[in-house]
């Protein structure tokens, strides 16, 4: 299987308002980063963490929505690639 790495940059330019929907945009890039996380605790690729979602950091208070959809995109990439 191959290993690849997505990287993510982002430019902003604008007043409050970009800043109020930067903060959504953040918040979508920090869960698919917990669902990374969650999918990559293991390299092996035969471990439960790659088939069922574990919250990777107990001490955070929000309920999980949005990485339970990134962690099954990532599931369903790992057949054929190893997206990190």
């Amino acid at each position: 299987m191959r290993e690849k790495e997505l990287r993510l940059a982002l430019v902003c330019f604008g007043g409050v308002s970009l800043a109020i929907y930067m903060h959504g945009v953040s918040k979508e890039i920090l869960k698919l980063a917990r669902a990374s996380k969650a999918i990559h605790v293991s390299p092996d690729l035969t471990h439960t963490s790659r088939h069922t979602y574990t919250y990777p950091n107990k001490n955070v208070t929000d309920i999980p929505d949005t990485e339970l959809v990134y962690f099954e995109i990532l599931k369903s990439f790992s057949p054929e690639l190893d997206l990190r």
